[in-house]
């Protein structure tokens, strides 16, 4: 779109809004006035070369002519055909390095036939090279409908370490895959540390399953043991107290459970008492979101207290992986030409 002075008003509207929260977002100021709009364009391809902006949601700019090796995946929601498809689905073509080896194309709609019409029009009757290696069912999988979404959740991860085991402990690109399906769950990002430590220490000879609950039990006992000891907390009733919160699923923040660990202190020379509760309940939290739903022993407890004023873990939804993974760029796919970040 190189003329804004045809758009109709409420396409306008739309766009300068788009804009607005663009400005909004990187202290720009741009327009859809034809000057400040080119000006808009370049500084958005600029920053999506440089991986500023996850996502870009287009009609037909950055279809054609925009190459970035960052972009990953082509989200494609719209009737591509000729040159226009060979244009758009070239996006992806750029290797960016060892991991970005090729693109992804997501379809929406069944383009094979258009696919199909594309390459016997544009290619060369006489070249000598082959331009699909497989049939081209082997390349696209068509959707239609919504997309499966991935639940990222410690049985995918445990099913990631498993194959990364299977490569002879060897696979880098898992572990990167691993460390991004991580990093995208608000649930798993407290285990990243946990998690990517298992792996510096997992033997190719080892069984996943074994090692990963005998690792997260002792590194569980190691944490567990230092927060008593620095605290000078009560030791039975401290493990208590730990063993009952992640049998209900929640740490009891209220009440006199946390004072019972605690070691008496005198009235005149104790300090600050509750500033010293607070610390403890900090630590508390944190070892509970580290370690909660993935210890093999989290079933081994003594009858939990009544739940009353707590702190619950896993109760919201799952985060969902809406990308493909190893995704290091953005999309490209249809609506009015607008920026999402």
């Amino acid at each position: 779109m190189d003329n804004t002075d045809a758009l109709a008003e409420p396409d306008r509207n739309f766009l300068e809004a788009a804009i607005s929260d663009y400005n909004n977002m990187f202290g720009t100021s741009f327009d859809t006035s034809p000057d400040r709009f080119q000006n808009y364009y370049k500084d958005m391809s600029l920053r999506m070369k440089n991986r500023e902006l996850d996502l870009l949601i287009v009609v037909n700019m950055f279809l054609t002519g925009f190459d970035a090796t960052t972009l990953n995946a082509l989200w494609v929601d719209k009737n591509l055909r000729m040159h226009g498809l060979l244009q758009a689905f070239s996006r992806m073509n750029r290797i960016f390095n060892s991991v970005k080896t090729f693109g992804n194309i997501i379809c929406f709609r069944n383009l094979q036939a258009a696919v199909d019409e594309s390459i016997s029009v544009f290619s060369d009757e006489d070249v000598s090279s082959i331009v699909l290696l497989k049939g081209f069912n082997d390349y696209i999988v068509f959707e239609i409908g919504l997309v499966k979404r991935i639940e990222i959740n410690m049985d995918y991860i445990l099913a990631l370490i498993e194959k990364y085991h299977d490569s002879n402990c060897k696979d880098r690109e898992i572990c990167i895959r691993i460390r991004k399906a991580v990093e995208s769950s608000m649930q798993l990002r407290s285990k990243k540390e946990l998690i990517e430590n298992f792996l510096g220490v997992l033997e190719p000879s080892s069984d996943v399953m074994e090692s990963w609950h005998a690792y997260v039990e002792a590194e569980k006992e190691k944490e567990l043991s230092e927060i008593i000891a620095t605290e000078k907390l009560k030791d039975a009733e401290t493990r208590r107290f730990v063993r009952d919160s992640f049998e209900s699923g929640q740490v009891k923040t209220t009440g006199t459970d946390i004072d019972e660990l605690m070691p008496k202190t005198s009235r005149f020379f104790g300090g600050n008492r509750d500033e010293k509760r607070r610390g403890i309940i900090g630590r508390f939290l944190a070892f509970f979101e580290k370690f909660f739903g993935i210890a093999s022993s989290d079933m081994n407890f003594y009858p939990p207290h009544d739940s009353q004023d707590v702190v619950s873990a896993g109760e919201s939804d799952s985060d969902l992986m809406k990308v493909a993974e190893d995704a290091d760029g953005g999309y490209a796919g249809e609506s009015d030409d607008g920026v999402k970040a």
